[in-house]
Formats: structure tokens, sequence, C-alpha cells
């Protein structure tokens, strides 16, 4: 994140969004190093957030919840797992990748800058993925 607060420091504003999880905030037998790298996701949020608080730049994080990845298979194992996961979830259902970026993206304005928290950081501009002319 310090690239993008240096650049948003610069403009004086910004919004940073970190992708984190449900297990984020709760635990997950057999998910430790997956839930500690979303506490550890959750908890960088929280503190940069408090430090940018009073310079225009907001820092958030979105957990979505169980979403049907080829991870989420992995995780659970069998088909008989992954149905018992999608019963604790209140919409009765996994989420799909391809609905989760665009909803968020419109939420925030053209000046995000999406941070993924993976090893090989990628980062976009929502000009890349939104076209301009859908606003």
């Amino acid at each position: 994140m310090k690239h993008e607060v240096r650049a948003m420091q610069g403009q004086g504003s910004g919004s940073i969004i970190n992708i984190s999880s449900t297990y984020g905030h709760e635990g997950a037998a057999g998910g430790r190093c997956y839930v500690g790298s979303k506490h550890a996701v959750e908890g960088i949020t929280k503190s940069v957030a408090l430090e940018l608080a009073k310079s225009g730049i907001r820092v958030n994080a979105v957990a979505p919840g169980p979403t049907d990845t080829g991870m989420l298979t992995r995780f659970t194992k069998t088909p008989e797992n992954k149905a018992a996961l999608v019963t604790g979830v209140p919409m009765g259902r996994l989420g799909l990748t391809t609905s989760l970026p665009t909803r968020r993206l419109h939420r925030v304005g053209r000046s995000f800058i999406h941070h993924r928290p993976r090893p090989q950081c990628r980062r976009r501009s929502l000009r890349q993925l939104i076209p301009e002319n859908s606003q």
C-alpha cells in the first residue's frame, strides 16, 4: 500500500480497498495460513486507515463470503463439504468471481486503486477495469 499512499498523498485524496474474506474475522479449522493472512489484511487495513484518517485517503477492506473458486474446491475437498458450507451462507449460495469486482468498483469512483493481497501484488486502476462509457 505504500506506493498507493504516496501517490494519493500527492493528489490529496483517494480510496484504497483491500480484499479480505469472512475468514479475516473468524477462524476455520484447517485453514490457518489463509485465515492468518486475511486477519493480517484486516489488521493492516485498520492501522493504515487510522494513520491516514485526516489526509483525505480512505482505506477499507471488503470481505466477500465463500466464492466458488478452485481454492474453495481444494479447501472443501468434496462436493458434500462444499454443500455443507453453503448451508451457513445467508443467501444460500456461493458467490461467483465474475460478480464481485464490478459491484465494488462502482461504489468507490474513478480514484480507486484495486489492491489484492497476493505475493505478486497486482494493481489495476479503475480506468483499466471499467470502460469510460460505463458510468
